[in-house]
This record gives C-alpha cells, structure tokens and sequence, in this order.
C-alpha cells in the first residue's frame, strides 16, 4: 500500500471515530434528557483511595466492618444452632473441635473467599486475625486445620447441611423481607445448569464420562455437572437456595445413560417444594426446559413458570404470537433504554395431545445505538419470548416480563460470580464425592449470606462508589491487620442487629 493510501485510511479512521463519539455523545444526551439512561448498580471509577490520613481511613475502615458485624449478627447467630444439631459421625472420645468450630470455619473460608484449603490455613492461623475473629465469633474457640474440616466432611450427611442453607431463606421469608418484591405475589427463582468441574481422566466413580478427540487419539474425560436455584429479585439480589448434583448412579447397569439436566431439575423443583410446602413461587427457567414435565410439575406445587420459548421451538405456538397484535403498555415510553412491543396468547395446546393448555407472550424491543464500522446512529431490534402457567396482559406484563423472566440472567452472573470472582466453585476441594458436595454447600451459603450483606443499605452505598471486590476486601484486611481493637469490637458486638434493605 502506499502512503498516500495509508495516509487517507488514517485519516478516513480518525473521521469514524470523531463520528462515533459525537453519535454516542448526541444518544446519551438524549437519554438523559427524557430520563431514560439506566442507573447502574455501581459507580465505580479508576479512582485514589477516598481516605487521605491514617484517621481517616480508620473510620472508614472500622464503619464498614460495624455494617458486616451488624449483618452477621442478624443472620449467623441461627445457623450456628443449626450447625450444633448435625450428627456428628466423630468419635466423641477423640474430638478437639466441636462440630460447630469446624462448620463455621468453613463457612467462614466461604465467606472471606479462601480458594483453597491452603489458602485458608495460611490466612486464617495468623495471630491478629484469629485474636479480631475470636471476638466476632466467640463459638470460634480454637481455629482448626483445612484437613480436619475436610475429613468431617467426607463423613456426614449432605442433605443436613443442605437443610441448614435452605433455612436461611426460610428465615427471611418468615420475616417477609421479600414483600417489596414479589412478583404476581410469588417469591422470584432461577434454576439453570452449569458445569462445575473436569478432569482427564478418572476423578469419581460419580461422575459422568464422556470422550474427547485429541491429538494423540480419544481420550475419557469426566465432568460434574449442577444444576442451580437462586432467589431473583429485581433489585438485583440473587441469593442462593439449593443445588443438584447430576451424578452417576452405581446401582444401574454400565450401560445405563447418565443423568440428565431436566430430570435433576425436577429433582431440584421437588426438593424446594419439600423444605417450602407452603410457599408460592414463580420460577424462570432459559430454553432448554419448554417441556411437558416441567411445566406439569409447576402446575402440580401451584406455582407459576415463566420459560424461556426459542424461536426455532414450538413453531406452532411461535406462529400464533407472530400473528397476534402489538400492544405497548400504558404510560412507559422505554424499559432500559429499549422500546417494547408486546403479543399476547392464551390457552393453546403445549402439544399434540391437546391436553396442557399454556400461554404465551412475546416481547420485541427496538433501539438506537453507534455503529462502530461506519459511525452512524442505526436502530437494532430483538425478540423475546416465552411460555407461561400464568395469564399475562399489557396491566401485568412489565411485572413478570421485565422485573421476573428478564432478570433470569441474575442466577448466571451469580454463577460467574462464585465461578471468576474469588468464590471456589470450581475447585473440588477434595476428591470424596460426600465432602465434594458440602464444601459446594458450604460455598454457596457463604456466598447467599456475603449477597444479602451486600444489599443492606449502608454497605449498599459504599459498595456503588467502590465497588463489590474493593469493599470486601477492605474488610477481611481491617480484620486481618491491626487496625481493629478488642475493645471497639466488644462494643459493636453489643449494638442491635438488623437487616435494613
């Protein structure tokens, strides 16, 4: 090429991106004039430190930790009972640690986010944090070794801890803290699947296998695979509720088919039924689940089900939305920057036999955004859709629509979360399926008690300005290092503890 060519391709991208910021500048004011600009969760910015003297960042330091002493409070103090009530498999002659201490070290590794048992051994032996943490948690008396915790993991049941997670949900339904965000007067959850581990070659009898092409031949591979339910409200909290393993059952033949994920879905579905008899839920699910099981099983606990409808299923109940009219609701220009049309359907057959009946909605949003190739304003469009149990209508659609179905994506940022973001979900911890199971539990409540932590409203406000990562660690270092005394900590201990949201 030559420089003349080269000069003008320099000077024909340099126009494009003086284009590109004056379109960009030229939507954002517009949003921002008609009020249609999101509101993120956080403002974080490439900032200094907001504390410029050692006081300064004392009574930064120490506010922040008064917050999470204040939650701890509020929702540790049960589960510490609860913990004491596990059979203990020990031999009672031989125990050092209560089983109290153990569990609640290792939930304390799970809320600090220690990613390995190495990790917590080394950081949480050290002197000034056992002397700061023995006066939050006075159940705390000695601090075990990883190792001790580990093989009493390897022994007890499962479903008792299982039990104890759940309960902290339970705890707060009780205490109708998700009044404010019901959807249809439901209770919003999540299920969605996600791998937790590989390996090459065997790692557990329980595992699924599976075979891979390599270089140098096929070879097997195993792999565990979860399926997950999460509390999701529209505010942005997602707590974690329970787990099923799909496993490999040593009872059937060898050439038996492994588990699937919608048969442990509905072992899932099963299960939150049990622990919550009573309770009414409305459950969001993505585009694997549109199937006749599922959606009878949620009719048969009276729930409600939102799933996601794929536009290459159902063709037949996709034709009818095509052809359904388009209504826009009443009073709201935008939702998140998006125009929305919506079509709506009502008892049509789900299959064949005629016999399930469901409904259905469509939503299709359009909106203006840069092209980055050429620099102009273009308008884009998508299309959403999916089967319900419940009846939706322009008055109700925006409630289970954009506040319930659409925030489903919450449940998989949680799952990236304990994934990328310092939790150790992907680490087995131990290679005995039994203790593979509970330290999984055992990360997904630290994981639920650091998320309703995170909403209360101080810590709230802290962590818009700072972000999640910076203010949770800023307070395992003010814990770690000596900038706490016993003193102030005593007397925080003493304040009333309650969860503001």
């Amino acid at each position: 090429m030559s420089k003349p060519s080269r000069r003008i391709k320099r000077e024909k991208q340099k126009e494009i991106r003086r284009l590109v910021k004056k379109n960009q500048k030229l939507l954002r004011d517009e949003k921002n004039k008609n009020g249609e600009s999101i509101q993120y969760r956080t403002k974080a910015n490439n900032a200094k430190f907001r504390s410029s003297t050692v006081t300064e960042e004392l009574v930064y330091r120490q506010d922040l930790v008064a917050e999470q002493i204040k939650a701890w409070q509020a929702l540790l103090p049960k589960l510490l009972k609860r913990f004491k009530r596990i059979k203990d498999p020990r031999n009672t002659n031989n125990i050092k640690y209560s089983i109290t201490t153990l569990m609640l070290y290792g939930l304390l590794a799970a809320i600090f986010r220690f990613v390995s048992r190495r990790d917590a051994n080394e950081k949480m032996s050290r002197p000034q944090f056992i002397a700061a943490i023995k006066n939050i948690f006075p159940d705390l008396d000695l601090i075990p070794h990883a190792d001790t915790l580990g093989r009493l993991l390897e022994r007890i049941n499962p479903s008792e801890l299982e039990s104890i997670c759940v309960s902290l949900l339970s705890d707060l339904i009780k205490k109708k803290r998700f009044k404010k965000f019901l959807i249809n007067g439901c209770i919003p959850i999540s299920i969605d699947g996600t791998q937790k581990l590989v390996r090459n070659g065997f790692f557990n009898e329980h595992c699924h296998d599976r075979t891979i092409n390599t270089t140098d031949g096929t070879k097997m591979q195993q792999y565990v695979f979860v399926v997950e339910a999460n509390v999701t409200l529209f505010n942005g909290l997602t707590i974690p509720i329970a787990s099923e393993f799909l496993h490999y059952d040593l009872d059937l033949p060898e050439d038996a088919k492994n588990d699937c994920e919608l048969n442990a879905c509905k072992r899932l579905m099963g299960k939150i039924k049990k622990y919550f008899p009573r309770a009414k839920f409305i459950v969001f699910l993505d585009g694997l689940y549109p199937g006749a099981p599922i959606i009878e099983q949620i009719k048969s606990f009276n729930w409600d089900g939102i799933i996601y409808l794929q536009q290459s299923k159902k063709k037949a109940i996709n034709e009818l939305l095509d052809q359904a009219p388009k209504q826009i609701i009443p009073g709201q220009k935008v939702y998140r920057e998006r125009n929305q049309e919506f079509s709506f359907i009502e008892d049509v057959p789900f299959d064949n036999s005629g016999k399930l009946l469901v409904n259905a909605v469509s939503c299709v949003e359009t909106w203006e955004e840069v092209c980055l190739e050429t620099g102009k304003i273009i308008t884009k469009h998508s299309v959403h859709r999916w089967i319900s149990t419940v009846k939706v209508n322009i008055k109700n659609v925006h409630e289970i629509c954009n506040l319930g179905a659409r925030k489903r994506c919450l449940i998989e940022d949680s799952m990236n979360t304990e994934k990328n973001r310092g939790y150790y979900y992907e680490h087995a911890l131990s290679t005995n399926w039994n203790a593979l199971l509970c330290y999984h539990l055992l990360m997904r409540l630290g994981h639920a008690i650091n998320a309703i932590t995170e909403f209360t409203r101080k810590l709230k406000k802290y962590i818009k300005q700072e972000g999640v990562k910076v203010i949770l660690d800023l307070i395992l270092e003010t814990i770690a290092n000596p900038w706490l005394n016993s003193e102030w900590i005593q007397n925080e201990m003493l304040k009333s503890a309650r969860l503001l949201f």
